[in-house]
């Protein structure tokens, strides 16, 4: 894989919705626009990658918390959306990949992360998603929320769909940040960016 697709996949996934009404998305020093969870970073696994066996997700899309304070909502929409709508939209066909999202996440976001599959897709490559949440804190005002959160993200990558070979792998406590909004009066993310911190 080329030095350019990686800083392209990079660029494509680390990405935030703009207009955050709290204005924390601004406040990390990084410009932000509509995206998706970084799921690997372009960070070598060095000069061997070792083969993997592809996961078999069972493909069920999460349920929608509606029940508790907003702040419960945000949080349990947030973990969702990180361990298992985006891990299953990553390694599912192309058809099922929307349904696998629209519990948990939004326009545009849903679509940047649609069209992101679709170029891993033309290459020939799948992003295996395996978070570990450190923490998460909440930020909320009125119908739009900041999830803060600290993610270790070692355990996944970018593969090779023919070889099955591990091209890059996460990174280890990275902060990123969730936009959620609420729609419907359900809390969805509508973009996430890093802050290229460590946590």
């Amino acid at each position: 894989m080329t030095g350019h697709f990686k800083r392209l996949v990079r660029i494509v996934a680390v990405v935030a919705l703009a207009g955050l009404a709290l204005g924390a998305a601004t406040a990390c020093g990084k410009p932000t626009q509509p995206g998706g969870l970084p799921p690997a970073p372009s960070t070598s696994s060095g000069g061997n990658p070792t083969p993997s066996t592809s996961p078999s997700p069972s493909l069920t899309p999460p349920v929608a918390v509606t029940t508790g304070t907003a702040e419960e909502q945000i949080d349990a929409q947030t973990r969702s959306f990180i361990t298992k709508a985006l891990p299953q939209a990553y390694v599912a066909p192309a058809s099922r990949r929307r349904g696998l999202l629209e519990p948990v996440a939004m326009e545009p976001a849903i679509g940047i992360y649609l069209n992101q599959m679709s170029a891993l897709d033309q290459q020939n490559q799948e992003q295996r998603v395996e978070e570990q949440i450190i923490s998460l804190t909440i930020q909320r005002s009125g119908s739009t929320a900041l999830a803060n959160t600290c993610v270790d993200s070692t355990k996944g990558g970018l593969f090779d769909k023919k070889t099955n070979r591990q091209l890059t792998r996460g990174v280890p406590r990275e902060v990123l940040l969730f936009t959620l909004k609420s729609e419907k009066n359900v809390w969805k993310v509508s973009g996430t960016s890093a802050k290229g911190q460590k946590c």
